[in-house]
């Protein structure tokens, strides 16, 4: 299995990919130049790819508005990651009808 490095865990927080975006766009730099990332490499690019996806992704969802013009997202609800479905919601409920306990055999078998 492929270990993470620390690039990878930073491009995972959209958070840092936000504070990157901004700062790149009111300095006018590239996001890999400010981190000093050689401009012609690989990693560089990937890294500007990124952020300006990530950038724009948020700047489009905090540009929403409902009907009354009031902004149907806040920065803080787009940074803070989703939470997984509970368990709860994610199986189908085991008591309606036709369900029913069974005693599993040691050789496999149940009875009916």
């Amino acid at each position: 299995m492929r270990r993470l490095g620390a690039s990878s865990l930073f491009v995972a927080k959209l958070e840092n990919l936000w504070g990157l975006h901004s700062l790149a766009a009111s300095y006018g730099q590239r996001p890999s130049g400010i981190l000093g990332l050689d401009p012609r490499s690989w990693e560089a690019y990937q890294l500007d790819v990124a952020t300006l996806q990530a950038g724009r992704y948020i700047e489009n969802k905090l540009g929403e508005r409902d009907k009354d013009g009031r902004p149907l997202h806040t920065l803080q609800e787009i940074l803070t990651p989703q939470r997984a479905e509970s368990k709860a919601t994610q199986y189908r409920s085991m008591s309606r009808p036709g369900i029913r306990k069974v005693r599993i055999k040691p050789d496999g078998t149940w009875d009916d």
